[in-house]
């Protein structure tokens, strides 16, 4: 049970040494006082757990953990605290580099008020451990309390590391912030409170105003008001389990002693593995530390009639334990009673009382999911009368959500899943004739699908779902199992379709399947399957070897004939010794011929093949009709709850599991300001390397457990986001939060411009395009972009490109999910009086594309007021180009689409002027396609386009134009013609919207052209395509856009890369001339050299200036999940396309020439080896 070390016992790192092999029989015994020990410290019986541990230095004086141990009982026992300093030392003395030795050692001198030597023993201990949690708080404690300006330097470090380690901990997030506004470290303190907003669950309702109002006064910079908010903030969230729970995370259990205990050997280890089943050194026994006999009593006092039991598990107030919600039906009685047990400190007590989950009739299912995305985990329940989903509203109480779209369909199972691939948890109902499947629309709602999704959602019985990427292309697809016991495989294709794979992928016949299970049992990176016979116990074990096709285990006919003893009604995948394989447990009723034995069988993984161990559970289970795993007392091995066939619940506890090592991985997509990923990031794939082991999980729930067998530590863990995202995470903690990063995965290549001494990041280019994306729903069928060609033009930012050797020399790079078809390139040599500046219109419009115009501008009308639509003046932001942007926005649930906010702009008489315009420089944080087909979901959420406003002759502000456009990317100027558009001599402007656009500089001018400005056209003279990697990605503030140092790369290929022919590397000058259709076709990680010639561009005048634009014409298609197409390069673009893809498809040119083209230049072909291979093969 253990359950002292919780959050708190993070990751172990040991040094290096030689480990002492003894007898297995001497093993046996040092594991038995082990585990007796730690049982005996949980249960606070110091006595017992003195003598087991003082047994344990007997019997392995080589190895610390007995000492460590017993050190840490006389410290937590009454007036013996003076007795552990020795053991402790004696522990530290035979390993100088564990963490926690010194965590309890420097416990020992706080208590004795030794504060010196505590600080000292933890300040060693970072040079040994330095990403140990528990340590870097307790130093970054002890320097605050200096007082000096060192000592808070130091103590910022070490807390900002605790925040990088684990961004999830609130206390740590507030700790920090708390400092930097001492420090009147503005830019940063306000970084820190957004991602609060974006990381955490949702907030009591009365703490969101302060926080926003915290963000709010950082942005007007002024602290005073922003430190008051800040603490009434953190006042108003300090009730609640999560914010507790980060406390427990930083500092260790509440008590007077926080200290954990040693769980591993790391100086002993047995001379044999377990050759044989008999000498597995863990066992499963009955807990009785808990409040179940209500449940198990009722079951016993109605044994006469039915009684049945269902259960689900879930961690349904964020304390970082695992709760359960039970529901029990007396068939005499025609009764049913539902209860939700907490978990504290690993023993389970009710608490339904204040659940408010209570109905009648049997309850068939249940699942813990978070279906409406506030970070809370909500309870579906199905029901013989109806479904029902309550809503989590925090606090352990519910809410029933009266959802009538599936409440009467009869069902026998639910699965969530996010079938459409666009950020949210569908569901998927199943019952004895049907499937529904009911879609998410992102406010609370799920409605039933209407169209054809490619499922067959009628006719044959269903039996069971299960879902996962089975063919590893990065989206999720359907197993379906039939009650005659055929299989449907549906393959996921994108854009919320599905397809029945007719070819045999080698599933065969079943009997009556009882359960279907997904994992990767071989650990070869596909997920495997497992499905378990009610009838004649003819279990199958499949084992996908690729693409999709599944085989029959070849050891499981050998295993099979022993386990025909069992009808099996449910089964787990998982590993409950820790050593990397998962393990396999079947549960069900057993034939008359064995009804005395035990209604599980547990079988062990042995690398690859299976041994029956079932000897280590209890032999009184009986019959089980329902099983589900997890670590409910936090001790790093994960326990069994049983369901009985007659009513009764059992909580099995694992004995031994965490004597090897392991690490709890635990996703959490930002709940706003993004929109991508479901916040538990439901239907992803974590990847694990440690050394040589190689692990997968596909993520169904929360927590995703690894065991590491003897290894010290994790390697590297990538996760590959439910959206295709793949994110990589370097020597993981022992209990890992990995919380989605903030990136682009699509958006536009960049342009790199050499300034005189390096390449320089200038701007973004090819935003007209966006190939395939979807803009929403037009008659039940999805509505694309618009097919043109950019036939873009682009200011490059003034004073920064230089020649080199006579030659303008820029680098094109795609370092996004994306593949540019590239088909044209010029430079524009723009010269000017060095008395005006020169613009060109870069607003987003769809087509026809304006031509191009040069505006230059002498004098500009600066606003002389700009207020916000919370009356704060945010003039200082605007009034020139400095890239210090307004940033008066406040995140909503999707990335590119915010709360509505508004700009009132007031400017001196204009009446002076005939042609105005109006000028707006700034960035757009763009949505995406899946983005965008989760907003055509929604009623309540739509992009509202910028639009304009002036007063009308009453005062009131009247739209005179409805869409203004917003900037293509990043750092860009719009140009909108304001003439004759103000009504009275009232010259104020507001501009609205809800898109996350962040204003720079804004002004008005008159754009009647003052000079004859004639552009000298530059085609590239040489065109290198080659391979060159990923830049660091970098933003200064929250308000500022992501851009890329060219300097600092990575060459490891980042995305799933879109699969066909690309145009070989080398110079490809003669596909950038000519619009022609002739265009290079690059793959991510690719770079462009470009050089245009200087020779015949003339001097320049004496008080003239030079600048230039950036022509590019082509098209660029995203991977994004939901962009049609987004699989494959192919179909190929062309110019005279009316519409994409389905207008592509066979219209590209079949002229000679372009076959010549196709054949000599794009040859090289691009799959997802590599990819998929990254993590697996390193």
């Amino acid at each position: 049970m253990y359950r002292t070390f919780v959050l708190g016992f993070l990751f172990i790192f040991f040094g290096c040494y030689s480990k002492k092999n003894i007898e297995l029989v001497n093993y046996e015994k040092i594991v038995s006082h082990r585990n007796k020990g730690l049982a005996y410290l949980e249960e606070e019986n110091f006595t017992e757990a003195e003598k087991e541990f003082k047994e344990l230095t007997f019997l392995a004086p080589q190895d610390p953990l007995g000492y460590a141990n017993l050190g840490l009982t006389y410290l937590k026992s009454d007036g013996q605290i003076n007795k552990s300093e020795q053991w402790l030392k004696k522990a530290l003395e035979l390993n100088q580099k564990e963490p926690e030795i010194r965590i309890l050692l420097s416990l020992y001198y706080e208590l004795n008020s030794q504060d010196s030597l505590a600080f000292n023993i933890l300040k060693e201990s970072i040079n040994y451990s330095p990403n140990h949690i528990k340590t870097l708080y307790k130093l970054t404690e002890y320097y605050l309390k200096k007082n000096d300006i060192n000592s808070k330097q130091i103590s910022q470090v070490y807390l900002k590391k605790i925040v990088e380690l684990i961004p999830a901990n609130i206390f740590a997030q507030l700790k920090l912030i708390e400092i930097l506004l001492n420090e009147n470290k503005i830019s940063e303190a306000t970084r820190g409170l957004n991602k609060i907003s974006q990381i955490f669950p949702k907030l009591p309702e009365n703490s969101v105003e302060m926080l926003e109002n915290s963000i709010r006064f950082l942005n007007m910079e002024d602290l005073d008001q922003a430190k008051t908010y800040v603490m009434i903030f953190e006042n108003l969230i300090r009730p609640t389990s999560f914010y507790k729970s980060s406390l427990i995370e930083l500092k260790g259990n509440v008590g007077p002693v926080s200290g954990s205990p040693i769980l591993r050997f790391t100086k002993i280890e047995p001379v044999k593995k377990y050759k044989k089943a008999k000498d597995i050194l863990i066992s499963f026994n009955k807990s009785d530390n808990n409040d179940f006999k209500i449940i198990n009593d009722y079951a016993k006092n109605n044994f006469e009639g039915e009684v049945s039991l269902i259960f689900s598990s879930g961690d349904i107030d964020l304390d970082g334990d695992i709760d359960l919600f039970i529901s029990q039906y007396s068939g005499i009685k025609n009764t049913s009673k539902q209860f939700i047990f907490s978990n504290e400190n690993g023993k389970y007590t009710n608490s339904t009382t204040n659940s408010k989950i209570a109905h009648n009739f049997k309850d068939i299912y249940s699942k813990f999911s978070d279906y409406n995305n506030d970070g809370f985990l909500d309870l579906l329940v199905i029901n013989a009368k109806e479904n029902m989903i309550y809503k989590n509203l925090g606090n352990q109480e519910f809410e029933l959500d009266d959802n009538s779209n599936f409440s009467d369909f009869k069902s026998k199972k639910g699965v969530f899943i996010d079938f459409d691939i666009e950020g949210d948890l569908d569901l998927i109902l199943y019952g004895d004739s049907a499937i529904k499947v009911f879609q998410n629309t992102s406010d609370g709602t799920l409605n039933k699908i209407k169209k054809n999704i490619g499922l067959d959602t009628s006719g044959l019985e269903k039996k069971l779902i299960t879902h996962a990427d089975f063919n590893d292309d990065g989206d999720n697809d359907i197993i379906v199992v039939k009650y005659n016991g055929n299989c449907d495989y549906y393959e996921n294709m994108r854009g919320g379709y599905f397809q029945l794979i007719e070819k045999n992928i080698g599933l065969n016949y079943f009997n009556a399947p009882g359960s279907i299970i997904t994992g990767d049992y071989n650990n070869d990176g596909y997920i495997d399957f497992f499905i378990s016979d009610l009838e004649k116990g003819n279990h199958f074990l499949y084992e996908n070897i690729g693409d999709a096709f599944f085989r029959l285990d070849k050891n499981w006919e050998i295993l099979k004939k022993e386990i025909l003893k069992i009808s099996g009604k449910d089964s787990e995948f998982f590993d409950f010794d820790n050593d990397g394989y998962l393990d396999l447990l079947i549960a069900g009723e057993l034939k008359k011929e064995h009804s005395d034995q035990s209604g599980l069988v547990l079988l062990h993984n042995q690398g690859g093949y299976f041994k029956d161990v079932s000897h280590i559970l209890p032999a009184d289970l009986n019959g089980i009709h329902q099983v589900e795993i997890f670590d409910y007392d936090t001790d790093g091995d994960l326990d069994i709850l049983t369901a009985s066939t007659d009513g009764k619940i059992d909580l099995l506890e694992n004995s031994g599991g965490n004597l090897n090592n392991y690490v709890n991985i635990q996703l959490l997509g930002l709940r706003t300001g993004s929109g991508k990923n479901n916040y538990f990031g439901i239907g992803s794939k974590i990847e694990l390397k440690a050394g040589s082991l190689y692990q997968t999980r596909y993520v169904d729930s929360p927590i995703a457990h690894f065991g590491l067998g003897n290894l010290d530590s994790v390697d590297v863990v990538r996760v590959l986001w439910s959206n295709g995202v793949p994110q990589n995470h370097i020597k993981p903690e022992q209990n890992q939060t990995i919380v989605e990063k903030q990136i682009l995965k699509g958006s536009c290549p960049y342009l790199f411009l050499w300034n005189g001494s390096k390449y320089e990041f200038g701007t973004d280019v090819l935003w007209p395009s966006a190939l395939g994306m979807p803009l929403g729903i037009m008659a039940g069928e999805p509505l694309y972009a618009f097919p043109n060609s950019t036939d873009e033009y682009i200011k490059i930012p003034s004073n920064i490109l230089k020649p080199q050797k006579n030659n303008y020399i820029l680098q094109f790079t795609t370092e996004l999910w994306e593949t540019p078809y590239l088909d044209k390139v010029e430079l524009l040599v723009v010269d000017h009086p060095k008395e005006t500046s020169i613009y060109i219109d870069e607003t987003f419009m769809p087509p026809p594309f304006k031509p191009l115009k040069i505006y230059d501008v002498q004098d500009k009308y600066l606003p002389q007021e700009a207020v916000d639509g919370l009356g704060d003046n945010v003039l200082g932001k605007i009034l020139k180009s400095d890239k210090i942007y307004l940033s008066n926005i406040i995140s909503d649930k999707f990335q590119g689409v915010t709360k509505f906010h508004d700009l009132v702009l007031s400017f001196q008489d204009l009446n002076i002027e005939d042609s105005l315009s109006l000028f707006l420089q700034g960035w757009l944080f763009p949505a995406d396609a899946s983005i965008n087909v989760r907003l055509s979901q929604s009623e309540n959420i739509k992009s509202i386009f910028p639009y304009l406003q002036v007063p009308d002759k009453n005062g009131d502000w009247k739209t005179v134009i409805e869409n203004i456009g917003f900037p293509k990317g990043k750092n860009k100027t719009m140009i909108i013609d304001i003439t004759d558009k103000f009504i009275t001599s009232d010259y104020r402007i507001k501009i609205s919207t809800n898109m996350q656009i962040y204003w720079d500089h804004i002004f008005i001018a008159n754009t009647e052209l003052k000079t004859s400005l004639k552009p000298i056209r530059l085609d590239p003279i040489s065109a290198d395509l080659h391979y060159r990697g990923f830049s660091q990605i970098s933003q200064v503030n929250f308000s500022s856009p992501h851009l890329p140092d060219y300097y600092t790369t990575t060459k490891e290929k980042k995305w799933r890369d879109l699969i066909g022919n690309y145009t070989k590397y080398g110079d490809v000058s003669p596909l950038l001339i000519d619009s022609d259709n002739k265009y290079v076709i690059m793959n991510s990680g690719d770079e462009i050299t470009l050089k245009f010639e200087t020779k015949d561009i003339p001097p320049l005048e004496n008080g003239w200036a030079r600048d230039f634009i950036f022509y590019n014409d082509g098209w660029l298609k995203d991977g994004d999940l939901n962009t049609a197409s987004g699989k494959t390069v192919k179909p190929l673009p062309f110019h005279s396309m009316k519409t994409y893809p389905s207008g592509a498809e066979d219209g590209y040119p079949k002229t000679k020439e372009h076959e010549d083209y196709r054949k000599f230049y794009n040859t090289r072909s691009i799959s997802n080896e590599s990819f998929t291979n990254r993590i697996k093969k390193k």
